[in-house]
């Protein structure tokens, strides 16, 4: 009993598991174009992202959103990308990414990245990317 009470406090007191929070809409998806359906559900189940760091849980989703979805967003404007994704983890020359690993370490020097490309504050482009530029 002693014994599991220990690994209790220590468990707790190291977390074993990363803290990732749960996405929140601040977008209704009866707002995006018809072909965006479903975006909203795919964040609320696959979108986490690292408290207190500039990357998100790596499961995939990344990809999904890309294959699925990228007709939808090309063309949004800026805001409506944020109240659909959140802040960009990195605001690089006009493109957003948004950064993916599966513990999300302070010095984060490789994942994978969702890259949104703008062109006049509209997107022109999205996709992902195996290699995670350093910063």
């Amino acid at each position: 009993m002693k014994n599991l009470l220990l690994i209790i406090v220590l468990a707790s007191a190291f977390g074993c598991s990363p803290r990732f929070t749960d996405y929140e809409a601040k977008i209704s998806e009866t707002d995006l174009p018809e072909n965006c359906k479903g975006i909203i559900e795919l964040l609320e189940s696959d979108w986490k992202k690292r408290k207190g760091r500039k990357c998100h849980y790596y499961n995939g989703i990344e990809v999904k959103i890309v294959n699925r979805y990228k007709d939808c967003l090309i063309g949004m404007e800026v805001e409506q990308i944020k109240m659909i994704f959140g802040e960009p983890d990195l605001d690089d020359s006009g493109n957003f990414y948004y950064n993916f690993h599966k513990t999300c370490p302070k010095k984060l020097t490789s994942g994978k990245q969702l890259k949104i490309v703008l062109s006049d504050d509209k997107v022109t482009t999205v996709e992902w990317s195996g290699f995670l530029t350093s910063y």
